[in-house]
């Protein structure tokens, strides 16, 4: 489930065997709001603004995310 406060696109992919999701706020003017929810408790690698830092959870959330600015969301394992 993606709950944001923008316009955002999720791409769901396969990757060596990994989940990934690559989601894009797609407004031009505005950042916004986005948390996708899981239906069990994760671990994921978050990459945003060149770094990359590791969230454990059902939860991801990420506020302020630019106009046009994405990230990159891997599922690690559970």
């Amino acid at each position: 489930k993606v709950n944001a406060t923008s316009q955002f696109f999720v791409g769901c992919f396969n990757c060596e065997e990994k989940s990934l999701f690559y989601v894009v706020n797609n407004s031009v003017v505005t950042a916004g709001n986005v948390e996708l929810v899981f239906d069990t408790e994760l671990k994921f690698g978050l990459v945003y603004k060149g770094k990359e830092t590791e969230i454990n959870g059902s939860t991801v959330s990420l506020k302020k995310v630019g106009a046009g600015e994405g990230f990159l969301l891997y599922v690690k394992g559970e």
